[in-house]
């Protein structure tokens, strides 16, 4: 009997017009199963697969793992169908948490009452199954839980980038640049212009570093021109950042990483 690897559903947020765009990127990357939605891409695969994301995409702005879908009608649904996911299968032992919430309905209509109604109902699960209850933590939580409401519904969700994906690393925390320009944007920019054909050639070796040159004659803080160099000497976009929102996720496994 062969061992069969486990799917997980995976969406990945980006810009708006870019969704086909991140779809062909994750198909690059070695994704199987994608699709281009509004807003992002969705994915399915192998924790691994997601892993990679996280650490290649240029145009991602977050990767979240899809933990389920659950009645939000109103708060006690919401808290009763929070307590029925796996959650000791997707939180790992001592790893901190933080929930946060979006969307609105007729009964819940604080988002912030949501997200600790959630909260509340991930700690008592948690200490119901393994005798823990997590600690929380509002400043990079290992695992950061999203519950997003629609209708009578909501989507539970973990952030596996943690923070956005744009934070590449090579800025100074609260570095000011002149003419600021989102790192995904001009990832974005670069992949439509003939700078990608540039990027193709280096790889396959149909062209000479020497002989591409990049100018930017706007240049505010760098961001295309650094993007632009990253691309050329196929550094991954997220080898710098020192956060991750996987390192709580119970499937996180550093060797692999």
């Amino acid at each position: 009997m062969t061992n069969q690897v486990q799917s997980f559903e995976f969406f990945a947020t980006c810009l708006p017009g870019a969704e086909k765009l991140l779809a062909d990127e994750l198909h690059g990357l070695g994704v199987k199963k994608v699709r281009p939605l509004s807003g992002g891409a969705s994915f399915f695969g192998a924790p691994e697969d997601a892993l990679r994301v996280c650490l290649w995409s240029r145009l991602a702005g977050r990767v979240n793992l899809t933990v389920g879908r659950v009645a939000a009608r109103d708060a006690d649904a919401l808290y009763a169908g929070v307590r029925e996911l796996p959650w000791e299968t997707v939180i790992a032992d001592g790893a901190s948490i933080a929930v946060r919430a979006s969307g609105t309905n007729a009964e819940l209509r604080n988002t912030q009452f949501s997200a600790m109604r959630v909260k509340d109902a991930i700690c008592d699960e948690l200490r119901a199954q393994t005798g823990k209850r997590p600690e929380v933590s509002k400043h990079r939580p290992d695992v950061q839980i999203n519950v997003s409401i629609h209708a009578k519904k909501a989507t539970i969700a973990i952030d596996l980038a943690g923070e956005p994906l744009h934070k590449r690393g090579y800025r100074q925390e609260g570095e000011n640049v002149q003419a600021p320009l989102k790192e995904a944007l001009a990832a974005g920019v670069l992949l439509m212009s003939p700078w990608a054909r540039v990027v193709e050639g280096l790889k396959a070796g149909t062209l000479e570093p020497q002989d591409c040159v990049l100018i930017d004659p706007f240049c505010g803080g760098g961001t295309l021109v650094i993007e632009g160099a990253m691309m050329a000497a196929d550094m991954a976009p997220g080898i710098l950042r020192d956060y991750w929102g996987f390192s709580g996720w119970r499937q996180f496994d550093p060797e692999v990483f």
